[in-house]
């Protein structure tokens, strides 16, 4: 008889019994969150087949859920709070000038990042038409 089969009739037979288990119709179990499952985990050690639903987990190779005071869901990484503009590195047609590395953009090791390059305007390009001078005379005459 293996695991999965011993635990079944084990469960079967206490609820002939009338005796639940800790995880009888509660969702701490199957949770989404870390903190439910570690509680639900604490609550399997009294448990009359704690043994059997272990052994039953390592046979299923479980990779999510409690089973036998474990916490088998495989731990997520948290997403980071301010992700750096460096996650389009590496996108060919990016309409972003500044896109790929330093090294990618022209810079030399241990340069700053070529500013310079973008902020600056392009040699052929025109100059903007020059602002007028506000007349500092309130009624309006000119010399």
């Amino acid at each position: 008889m293996t695991a999965v089969e011993a635990l079944a009739s084990e469960l079967f037979r206490l609820t002939e019994q009338d005796v639940r288990t800790p995880c009888h119709g509660a969702d701490e179990w199957t949770s989404d969150h870390a903190q439910d499952r570690a509680h639900a985990a604490a609550l399997c050690l009294p448990c009359p087949v704690f043994a059997l639903c272990r052994q039953a987990a390592d046979e299923l190779k479980a990779t999510y859920h409690v089973w036998g005071g474990r916490d088998r869901t495989a731990p997520t990484r948290p997403k980071p709070a301010n992700r750096p503009m460096s996650h389009r590195v590496g996108r060919e047609g990016h309409p972003n000038p500044m896109q790929g590395s330093p090294r990618q953009r022209g810079a030399k090791a241990g340069s700053e990042l070529p500013f310079a390059a973008v902020t600056e305007p392009a040699p052929d390009a025109v100059p903007p038409p020059p602002r007028p001078i506000p007349n500092p005379d309130p009624t309006g005459s000119t010399p």
